[in-house]
């Protein structure tokens, strides 16, 4: 079996309405963060649990599968810690376009 090619990393959305949706989600999820994780191959995200957040983090990996298909996400629960968790990861190159293009992380 072939071996599929990676896809770019870049953000490949045009509508300026997308990209200002976009924008406005990156920008709550960056505020309500509470904790930062460093994976092998990206990053975690702490957010506070309720279903608003679980339905923005939705919402965001909606957009962001439009745009950046290389990127890999999973959203995990974690009752002990009181966590909702955005786990973002990709091939190589992704946690620098983390912080660069996402802006997700200092």
């Amino acid at each position: 079996m072939k071996d599929q090619p990676t896809p770019p990393l870049s953000c490949t959305l045009s509508s300026p309405e997308l990209l200002n949706r976009r924008l406005t989600i990156l920008k709550a999820i960056r505020n309500a963060t509470t904790e930062t994780l460093e994976l092998s191959n990206g990053f975690a995200l702490r957010l506070p649990v309720s279903d608003e957040w679980r339905k923005k983090l939705e919402e965001f990996i909606a957009f962001e599968r439009q745009c950046c298909a290389f990127l890999s996400f999973e959203i995990q629960e974690r009752p002990a810690d009181s966590g909702l968790w955005l786990h973002v990861s990709g091939p190589d190159g992704t946690k620098e376009f983390v912080r660069t293009e996402l802006m997700l992380v200092e």
